[in-house]
Parts: C-alpha cells; structure tokens; sequence
C-alpha cells in the first residue's frame, strides 16, 4: 500500500468519524430542545409540530449514516441543506 493510498483511507476513516459525531450532537441538541418545548410555556406550542418532525428527519439521517456509508457521506450536507432551512423556518 502506497503513501497517498493509506492517506486517503486515514483521511476518509477522518471524515467518517466526524461526521457521526456531528449527526449525534445535532440530534442530541433538536431532541432536547424538542423535548424542552412543552416544558417552556404556551407561547412555544406553535412550533413544537415543527420541531418534532425536525427531529424525526435528524434521527433518520443519523441512524441511516450509522448503517449506510453513502448515506453517511451524504450527511456533510445537512447543515446548509437541512438544519439551517429548519432553524429558519422555526424561527419564522
């Protein structure tokens, strides 16, 4: 195995690890703000609907990345394809 080869498996190894690291905090930080929700008060309840199938397309996103390393691959996209959309739209 050459250099540039065993690089590039340590770089994607890299990759893939980061990448389940940030799909398990993003999931970590909408599930408790998800389940803060209806704790807050009725001036939140509006966007607790919302929220909640945010959760649901994180949760699929990261148990798909644990499972499948396209799907994992793919997830890089999720910040500027999914949660900042969301966020917008929450916050909207």
């Amino acid at each position: 195995m050459t250099l540039e080869e065993q690089y590039s498996i340590t770089l994607q190894d890299v990759r893939n690890r980061n990448a389940r690291q940030i799909n398990r905090f993003c999931a970590l930080g909408v599930g408790a703000f998800t389940v803060a929700l209806p704790i807050t008060g009725k001036e939140w309840q509006p966007i607790f609907i919302p929220t909640a199938i945010y959760f649901v397309i994180v949760l699929v996103v990261m148990i798909g990345g644990e499972s499948n390393s396209k799907i994992l691959r793919a997830s890089r996209f999720a910040v500027p394809i999914l949660d900042m959309p969301m966020v917008f739209a929450i916050q909207l």
